[in-house]
């Protein structure tokens, strides 16, 4: 038998593996060829993009599938990982250049901007300096585009604070609706801010809706020249009592002139009460009416709600019910007879009377929530009841002995939340509302006399070493408490009751220095829906576009999503966790600025409001201690809630 020399074998193995290498060498050309080849193919879609991006018309709806297609390109569902397509920096500065070009010539373009945030990177840093460097070369010679303005102005973030111009504030003013101002307050722009509003041209901003300062007429040829001067289409110009609405924002940053109410020129140093909940009354009542009636009419407030702000207008100024009669009556959209009827016919406006009868009749058959997409837990509550703060106090001690009576290992649990209200300007504490088990309290705490009952009760719960207090952000929540009540701001602050928040535990979820948030897993079914910034502007076929878009994201783990689940959870709503943990949102529709908590007496609605509200912190609280307890994998009672569980001592909020 024939048996090869060992030179043989040593030459066939040598063949063996140079033919190995070979294969091996040829893999990878071949891969680095595709990659190139890749590279190439996408650089050329970019160079197609840009080209269409020329070519677009005054046509949204165009712009928009284009965006969609090249988002496609950029983002493939099944795409290998590996050959990722990355937009460079130097090109998303080319794309954001070129579709800012084309904003100015088509005006239909602008709600475009604010979508498509992975190809128009304008919070990037050098996509950011190329956008100021144009609309601060542009503001002096033409109008911005309301989008691009609307990036800096009406979105949280801290952009606004680059501005060096102020031109382009007053552009902003006049064209962005609802703008935001606390991001200017450290920009470089404040103090030329601050002189214009001392000017001719400030002080009749300020004054568009006061007819003693000249006549519509006059008005109108001066809002000409003003507008000539600071470059401002007309087209784009809002309506006024929304630029009234803007301008009065700015007394938050700084001493504005204004007229006082007997026609004298003072410096007005007050706090602007636009941002604060429950508010409806500000110093321009004519731009208050007209906000509410525009957004009664695209049914962003209910019915109810409407009237509620109706009658809460009218017991602040009688003059507002005929200034509303006559704004109704000049809207060409018109409004039930019913309705003009019950206003015109009312005589009695009083916070301490009960509202009249009539003004019930848009909500006797309302219910809450208002339909089947949001929360809704029918748990077996007994009547709810709204008590006095006097018997408010002898409740809940008769109801902290009984729990502790009943199971010394047990730490009872209130589930604790309040309603604040604004009453001639000034914020109060309306409601507490308590739940404990089965048993639910709407605590009365408008009347000022019984303030000392308020304390008394609020002492009582928050400093008991014995119980155990759930809210939904206990530090925003006692905070709040702490300025009504400031006597007592440092005892509410050294609280020794345990108290636990559902904002804390879900943010616990998400550290900061993680590149894929343990909340993705926590949540797999719900995630996705809650971690998507609404903008209330947008179009319903916007905001499906952007969550299929950055559903794509989030499935490919890109590297911009965890950033904008942790940018979420800074500000994560109440409806918005209850979406995360429970599965559905929570319905806000009686949590709004609009909402009227001084009502006497409460909507059935309202009081469903608050009950379903504690139901929800409960059940989240509940869910979210399994979902710990069986993280750690530690063994818990499932009946009540120990002292010495981990959950209880891990969980329990030490500091504010």
């Amino acid at each position: 038998m024939y048996s090869p020399s060992f030179d043989v074998v040593v030459n066939n193995i040598n063949r063996l593996i140079e033919r190995k290498i070979i294969e091996k060498l040829h893999i990878i050309f071949i891969y680095k060829l595709n990659i190139k080849m890749s590279s190439g193919n996408f650089r050329q879609v970019c160079d197609d993009f840009l080209k269409q991006l020329s070519e677009l018309d005054n046509d949204k709806d165009k712009a928009n599938k284009l965006f969609k297609n090249f988002n496609k390109e950029l983002n493939p569902i099944n795409r290998d990982k590996k050959q990722k397509n990355t937009l460079k920096n130097e090109m998303c500065v080319r794309i954001l250049e070129k579709f800012y070009e084309v904003t100015k010539l088509h005006k239909e373009l602008n709600e475009i901007w604010g979508n498509y945030t992975n190809i128009l990177k304008y919070n990037e840093i050098n996509c950011r300096r190329k956008l100021i460097r144009l609309i601060e070369s542009d503001c002096e010679k033409e109008t911005i585009p309301p989008g691009v303005l609307g990036l800096f102005f009406s979105i949280k973030n801290d952009l606004a604070k680059f501005i060096t111009k102020k031109e382009i504030v007053i552009q902003a003013i006049c064209t962005v609706e609802d703008i935001l101002t606390k991001s200017l307050e450290e920009s470089k722009v404040i103090k030329d801010l601050e002189k214009f509003f001392s000017t001719e041209d400030g002080i009749f901003l300020k004054n568009l809706n006061n007819s003693s300062i000249m006549t519509e007429e006059e008005r109108d040829d001066y809002f000409k020249e003003f507008c000539n001067k600071y470059k401002i289409r007309s087209d784009y110009l809002l309506e006024i009592y929304l630029i009234v609405e803007n301008v009065d924002k700015f007394s938050q940053l700084f001493d504005v002139i204004k007229e006082d109410v007997e026609g004298n020129i003072i410096m007005d140093t007050s706090i602007s009460g636009v941002d604060a909940p429950s508010d409806f009354i500000s110093s321009s009542r004519y731009s208050n009416i007209k906000k509410l009636l525009r957004n009664f009419n695209n049914q962003k407030i209910k019915s109810s709600v409407f009237m509620d702000n109706v009658y809460k207008m009218c017991v602040e100024d009688r003059d507002n019910k005929g200034i509303l009669l006559e704004t109704m009556g000049r809207d060409k959209k018109g409004y039930p007879k019913e309705l003009t009827t019950i206003i015109n016919e009312c005589d009695t406006f009083s916070y301490d009377d009960e509202i009249s009868k009539e003004f019930d009749f848009m909500f006797r058959n309302e219910t809450y929530p208002s339909s089947k997409k949001y929360y809704y837990n029918d748990s077996d509550f007994e009547n709810v009841n709204v008590i006095d703060i006097v018997n408010g106090v002898k409740i809940l001690e008769d109801e902290i002995e009984k729990s502790l009576e009943s199971n010394q290992s047990e730490t009872p649990f209130f589930f604790f939340d309040i309603k604040t209200t604004i009453k001639y300007n000034k914020e109060q504490l309306a409601y507490i509302a308590l739940k404990r088990k089965n048993s639910f309290w709407i605590i009365d705490c408008h009347d000022t006399q019984k303030q000392v009952f308020v304390f008394d009760f609020l002492e009582k719960l928050f400093t008991n070493v014995n119980i155990s207090i759930v809210m939904y952000n206990s530090k925003k929540t006692i905070n709040k408490l702490s300025l009504f009540f400031k006597f007592a701001k440092e005892k509410m602050k050294k609280t020794i009751s345990n108290i636990f928040s559902i904002y804390l535990i879900i943010n616990s979820f998400v550290r900061k220095d993680s590149s894929d948030p343990e909340i993705k897993k926590i949540f797999p079914s719900t995630y996705k829906e809650v971690f998507v910034y609404n903008n209330e502007h947008e179009s319903h076929e916007n905001k499906i576009e952007k969550q299929e878009i950055l559903g794509d994201l989030i499935d490919d783990g890109d590297s911009v999503m965890p950033q904008t689940i942790k940018n979420i959870c800074k500000d994560l709503t109440f409806s918005q966790a209850v979406h995360l943990v429970l599965g559905k949102p929570y319905d806000e529709c009686e949590d709004t600025e609009y909402s009227f908590w001084q009502r006497n007496p409460l909507r059935e609605a309202q009081k469903s409001s608050m009950k379903m509200r504690l139901n929800a912190l409960e059940e989240m609280f509940m869910k979210l201690r399994i979902i710990i307890n069986e993280k750690m994998n530690v063994n818990y009672r499932k009946e009540y809630i120990s002292r010495t569980e981990v959950f209880f001592n891990k969980y329990k909020v030490t500091t504010y």
